[in-house]
């Protein structure tokens, strides 16, 4: 299961970086990991293949929007993320701050995830 959920994710998860105001060009629009399969290194895969496709498309530098409230942000920060930004955003009826967290450097993200494997 946890191959299906890796096949294709640049198109599925992100890409092309949205906000032009920041120096970022790819950005992670959407991954989650469902509580069921926290735990199991189903995140870093998920992060290490987007990496790997961003790497591919060339693309040098990502982002990650993600609820300021979310206990799984340091999930990125563990991987290096620094914080870039926060701001409100608009969800359906609610206002909720959102931070976003990025690196600059994908190839040294890339490194680091792929020691990690080994």
């Amino acid at each position: 299961m946890v191959r299906l959920l890796l096949m294709k994710i640049l198109n599925k998860s992100g890409g092309k970086q949205r906000a032009e105001h920041f120096s970022f060009d790819a950005e992670i629009y959407d991954i989650y990991v469902l509580k069921d399969a926290q735990g199991q290194r189903v995140g870093y895969e998920l992060l290490k293949r987007f990496v790997e496709q961003c790497v591919d498309h060339g693309y040098q530098s990502l982002l990650v929007w993600i609820l300021t409230v979310n206990p799984y942000g340091r999930f990125y920060v563990r991987y290096g993320a620094t914080k870039v930004e926060a701001e409100n955003t608009t969800i359906g009826s609610g206002t909720y701050e959102e931070t976003a967290y990025g690196w600059k450097d994908l190839n040294d993200l890339n490194g680091q995830l792929m020691e990690i494997s080994l």
